[in-house]
């Protein structure tokens, strides 16, 4: 998933040391060295199954582009179709806009 917003590797030291902040002022005087300590190990080890997660979708995604079929460009060109305007009627007034039985 967050192949998809971008996120490189080296963001995740940047996302461990917002959450080392955000907790050190939320927790105020609880956030004890023990409780830096632990949540330090827990942050590496989310961030190691997060970057382990990337490296492995951007494997994937490579794969996927080395294993699509090439395309010429002559071949992908697509065509569509032009329809013609309606012919002028009295419905219209010869001014392409609609009437209705009342707008005569």
């Amino acid at each position: 998933r967050h192949i998809g917003y971008g996120a490189t590797e080296p963001q995740w030291q940047v996302v461990l040391e917002a959450l080392h902040l955000t907790l050190r002022d939320a927790l105020g005087a609880a956030y004890t060295s023990d409780v830096e300590e632990a949540w330090k190990k827990m942050g590496t080890f989310i961030a190691h199954i997060m970057i382990e997660g990337l490296r492995r979708a951007q494997e994937a995604a490579a794969r996927e582009l080395s294993d699509a079929p090439l395309v010429s460009r002559a071949s992908s060109t697509t065509t569509t179709s032009i329809e013609e305007p309606e012919a002028e009627t009295s419905a219209t007034h010869g001014r392409g806009i609609p009437c209705y039985p009342d707008d005569s």
